[in-house]
């Protein structure tokens, strides 16, 4: 099996990888190039520059069709955040799930276990991240980003889907990394803390010659875990339920881009192996041979100019691979080991132009191709052998467009869809609308539609296994269909209040379920799910140094039978504060409570609130800086829920943890 892991040799990279230059070069260079100059004045005032998720082209939080967070990066050193898990449990409306494997992210009330957040779409500088088998997002250390090296997240709630195509279905989010700095700069970064936690940071960046910017990136990461109690498992035959040393996840990532003008080349990776110490999918507890190992490999050339005194075109040619591996024992001792691996490749372009067609109007038009190359997944154990494989290789075609229309000074409409069609699936058509009016200087309401759809993973599709699955390739789509009132007032010059108001229908959910014809599992279009949720924020900076965040969310979710679904809280409560300690640096304390979750054997997971504290310095001298981060500062016991895989009613969460980081500049 090839892994994007290790040295990454060159005779692993397929050819289609060389072929990226030329690709990418057939596409933009019959385009002029011209000096970017402003847009026109009356167009400028409904458009800023701040963000660039929400409609592929940069605009101020206000102007975009949809309701949006930001995370700058000094919120992310302010508050300590070591992965985008923690930084997007934060977000109003998002919450978290760890199975002591894999992070989840829930949004507005939905976040079904082990979806390995295959409908939220996740972006490194709008590169989408989500793999080809499983369609999923790792937000945890698997990312592969440090982020120190974030500039901001841009998070998108609601249907993206007219923009972005599949999984885009509860949001979207795009982390953005800085950019070269003017000066040679270089910055090494050291950490430590509980349960044998470890990183190295190593970053570069510099611009040559006024027109050439390198930034580069790497680091390492280690720990070996806690002990981890099930009381399922709570019996002398299993080790009194305390798996022991299992808990460990150790890995590296990098990032590396070079900038020429309009021209930017994009490398990124990552690899991650942990220890699973919850014993899922009835394998053996307690066993040292339980593990999962991740990676992937991505590049992107992408070119961006101004092509006219009032259009802008983005093309980009790209490069993924991706893979697992996991390893369940399932006999004590050496006994049988199950094992099952895939592995992803896929290359494709996509281009975009975003054309001002009079004062008043901003037309965006995009082609996309996708061709996945490699779809492979396989399973075996050591008494059967081969237990299950497939390779199911698409192809898919988007084209979409968007209109926005300042109606007025004040108002302003955006209409757009997107098709994708998938060589294996059919054409799925996605359609949004907004209408933002703004009253006031500093009032904006929008109203907001949108439809969106997530294709079946090929897990879903092609699994099958003698005797016990069968494949169905016939699956629908899922598909949403979201409303949503936003309201945004500037309260002060430095505060921010935002309510939001959502509905939202997701039908043919696919789910698993045996079929009475012949007693073999199979994934099915089986349900449906509706809810609504009422979202209150704040986020404010003032001059002083002072500022923070807090949301409350109240949320509803049901299924078809009118039932509240699991792992969905129906309050959530986020609050967090930053001010400066002297002139010595920043301390800051965020509070997070979550409200009781249902497991998916219908038993609680009882609320819990958890408060996190760090401090941190200031530039002292010769560059160096510090941070303290204490998480769960209370050591407040607490349970998420698990799935259908897991024997224990909520999977124990961390106590309190230590980190000390210190970097400095060199």
């Amino acid at each position: 099996m090839r892994f994007p892991f290790g040295d990454f040799p060159v005779s692993m990279i397929p050819r289609s990888l060389w072929l990226l230059p030329v690709l990418a070069a057939s596409v933009v260079l019959p385009v002029p190039v011209r000096a970017q100059e402003p847009l026109a004045a009356d167009l400028e005032s409904m458009l800023g520059t701040r963000i660039s998720s929400a409609s592929k082209y940069l605009q101020d939080t206000k102007e975009a069709a949809a309701s949006v967070t930001v995370i700058s990066a000094e919120d992310i050193a302010r508050f300590g955040y070591l992965t985008l898990f923690d930084a997007l449990t934060t977000v109003r409306g998002f919450y978290g799930s760890q199975d002591r494997n894999y992070s989840y992210l829930g949004v507005r009330g939905f976040s079904r276990p082990t979806d390995y957040n295959n409908r939220l779409l996740v972006m490194l500088n709008g590169h989408v991240l989500n793999e080809n088998n499983f369609s999923g997002s790792f937000p945890g250390l698997g990312l592969g980003v440090d982020m120190e090296q974030v500039e901001r997240i841009e998070v998108i709630r609601g249907p993206a889907s007219a923009v972005y195509g599949g999984s885009a279905m509860l949001g979207v989010v795009n982390v953005v990394t800085k950019a070269a700095e003017q000066d040679q700069s270089v910055r090494l970064r050291a950490e430590t803390g509980s349960a044998g936690y470890r990183l190295g940071v190593a970053s570069f960046s510099e611009v040559f010659d006024d027109q050439y910017e390198l930034s580069l990136s790497t680091h390492w990461f280690d720990s070996t875990g806690e002990d981890v109690y099930s009381a399922a498992f709570d019996d002398p035959a299993t080790n009194n339920g305390v798996a022991e040393g299992l808990d460990w996840e150790n890995g590296y990532g990098f990032l590396g881009t070079l900038r020429r003008r309009d021209l930017t080349l994009e490398l990124s990776g990552t690899s991650r192996s942990k220890g699973i110490p919850t014993a899922p999918w009835e394998s053996t507890f307690n066993d040292e041979r339980a593990r999962t190992r991740d990676g992937r490999l991505s590049a992107e050339l992408r070119y961006e100019t101004r092509v006219s005194d009032n259009a802008e075109l983005v093309a980009a040619g790209f490069y993924d691979t991706n893979g697992y591996e996991g390893s369940y024992p399932y006999e004590a001792g050496d006994g049988g080991l199950y094992q099952d691996e895939n592995e992803g490749r896929w290359f494709g372009t996509r281009t975009h132009v975003t054309w001002d067609a009079s004062p008043t109007s901003r037309l965006l038009l995009g082609v996309e191709a996708n061709v996945n190359q490699k779809a492979h997944f396989s399973a075996r154990d050591e008494e059967s052998g081969v237990l299950s494989e497939y390779d199911a290789p698409f192809t898919i075609l988007s084209v979409f467009a968007q209109n926005e229309l300042a109606i007025s000074s004040a108002v302003s409409m955006t209409l757009g869809a997107r098709l994708d069609d998938y060589s294996d699936l059919g054409t799925s058509v996605s359609p949004r609308a907004a209408l933002l009016v703004h009253p006031t200087r500093n009032t904006t309401l929008k109203l907001l539609y949108g439809e969106a759809f997530r294709a079946p993973s090929r897990w879903e599709a092609y699994y099958e296994e003698e005797d016990y699955a069968k494949r169905n390739p016939d699956l629908s789509p899922e598909r949403i269909r979201t409303t949503e009132i936003v309201l945004e007032q500037q309260l002060t010059a430095g505060i921010l209040g935002t309510v939001s108001l959502y509905d939202y229908h997701m039908t043919d959910l696919i789910d698993e379920t045996i079929d009475p014809a012949d007693d073999l599992a199979t994934y099915q279009n089986l349900s449906s799910v509706s809810a609504q949720g009422l979202e209150v924020g704040l986020r404010g900076n003032f001059s002083n140094g002072i500022g923070g965040y807090a949301s409350y969310v109240i949320q509803r979710a049901r299924d078809m039978k009118e039932q509240a679904i699991s792992n969905s809280p129906s309050r959530l409560l986020r609050a967090g504060i930053h001010l400066p300690v002297l002139s010595v640096g920043t301390a800051a304390v965020e509070v997070l409570h979550d409200q009781e979750r249902m497991t998916v054997w219908d038993l609680p997971c009882p609320p819990f609130t958890i408060a996190n504290l760090t401090l941190s310095t200031n530039e002292l001298f010769s560059g160096l800086r510090a941070t303290v981060s204490i998480r769960n500062l209370l050591d407040t016991p607490y349970m998420i829920p698990g799935g259908w895989e897991h024997a224990q009613v909520g999977i124990p969460q961390r106590g309190r943890t230590l980190r000390l980081s210190a970097s400095v500049g060199l």
